[in-house]
């Protein structure tokens, strides 16, 4: 004797179709016999999607104009930091070469006295 649970009634499975125009597929899932308008949903889908990514790319990429203003913040940023160092290490250079001169200076007058000394002593000694 058969159960009734294992009864398929065909009127029943001819409504739900008419019904919905899917139908399920070998492998369990669901099959619209209407395939234009399945693609359609599936194209509609697909172009919210990409206009959502493409959203979300605006917000989180800055835009060229942004980028080259920042460009242009680090080049001045940078031309300073560059220029102070050049002025700082032309104040320190010109400050040891004074101190080069300072030198020289002292020990020609140096050597110009210890030569006034030695001719002295040559005119004493002769």
């Amino acid at each position: 004797m058969a159960t009734t649970s294992n009864v398929i009634d065909p009127v029943e499975t001819t409504l739900k179709e008419k019904e919905d125009p899917r139908i399920t597929g070998r492998r369990g899932r669901s099959k619209s016999k209407d395939v234009a308008a399945s693609m359609e949903a599936r194209l509609e889908r697909m172009e919210r999607a990409v206009a959502d990514i493409g959203m979300q790319l605006e917000d989180e990429i800055p835009s060229s104009a942004t980028l080259e203003a920042a460009v242009e913040d680090l080049r001045g940023e940078a031309l300073e930091a560059l220029n102070s160092t050049a002025d700082t290490l032309r104040q320190e250079f010109q400050r040891q070469l004074d101190q080069v001169f300072a030198d020289l200076a002292s020990f020609l007058h140096l050597s110009k006295k210890l030569q006034n000394s030695s001719s002295t002593e040559e005119l004493r000694s002769s």
